[in-house]
Formats: C-alpha cells, sequence, structure tokens
C-alpha cells in the first residue's frame, strides 16, 4: 500500500549480519546500501572491490538504485 503512494523502500547496510539475499525477492525494494564495511579498505583490500562491484551487478540487473555508505575519499 505505502508502493501505492509513492513509498519507496531501501534495504539498509546490505551485506551484513539481517540483510538476507532473500529479501531481494521477497520484498518491494527500490535501493541497496552497502554498508561502509565492504568500502572502508576497497583501497588495498581487492576483496572489497570484488564484492562491491558483484552488489552493484546485482542490483543493476534487479533494476534496483545502489547507495554506498561511508564513501569519503576518491578512493
Amino acid at each position: 500500500m505505502l508502493a501505492e503512494i509513492g513509498g519507496k523502500f531501501s534495504l539498509d547496510d546490505f551485506g551484513t549480519g539481517s540483510s538476507l539475499l532473500q529479501y531481494l525477492k521477497r520484498l518491494p525494494l527500490f535501493q541497496l546500501k552497502i554498508d561502509q564495511s565492504f568500502i572502508r579498505d576497497i583501497s588495498i583490500d581487492s576483496s572489497d572491490l570484488v564484492i562491491d562491484s558483484t552488489i552493484i551487478a546485482m542490483a543493476n540487473k534487479l533494476d534496483l538504485t545502489v547507495i554506498v555508505e561511508g564513501v569519503e575519499t576518491d578512493e
């Protein structure tokens, strides 16, 4: 009902704790918010880059927008 009046849903802290992949199927999501723990060391930890790229690619395929928490540098 909220979506009918313009409400949109975001899944916060995606990739941590209770942010399960199952929610992508069950909830009427508009957006994913990638947790800052996957961004903090992106310039020195190649696995963070792979994880972030994968989440962004998946969100694009699901027609979801993406917000990344904790972006504070150009890297």
